[in-house]
């Protein structure tokens, strides 16, 4: 906890301190400025490196694992393959009366539109 406070506490300080001069040298702020933007991009840099080295380590780790696979993967992809084909199933019954209903307004909006000569054109 102690090192969190003493972070917290040094940039307080330092946007105190950059807030207090902001008027007094435009070059500060300037310089300031660039600093700013390198302590913005650290982190993005930091987090990108550490992503990068996750799929080099995972790719190299299948790569050396590829040997040992088992021959009942086959298996395991229909069971996975199975499942999908449930899921999916199960979904589009579930919302095949909410499609539908929708259909049936649109459809019943465009009747109306063509009844009456409304247009929801905006070229027109």
């Amino acid at each position: 906890m102690a090192p969190i406070l003493a972070t917290f506490a040094v940039v307080i300080a330092m946007l105190v301190l950059i807030v207090w001069n902001m008027g007094k040298a435009p070059e500060l702020n300037e310089k300031w400025a660039h600093i700013s933007t390198i302590f913005l991009s650290l982190p993005i840099i930091f987090f990108s490196l550490l992503s990068l080295g996750v799929v080099i380590l995972l790719t190299w780790l299948l790569w050396k694992i590829y040997k040992f696979i088992p021959a009942n993967t086959g298996r395991f992809y229909q069971a996975v393959d199975q499942a999908n084909r449930i899921t999916n199933r199960a979904t589009e019954k579930g919302l095949s009366p909410l499609i539908q209903g929708r259909a049936y307004f649109a459809g019943f909006k465009r009747l109306l539109s063509m009844a009456f000569h409304i247009s929801n054109n905006r070229e027109e």
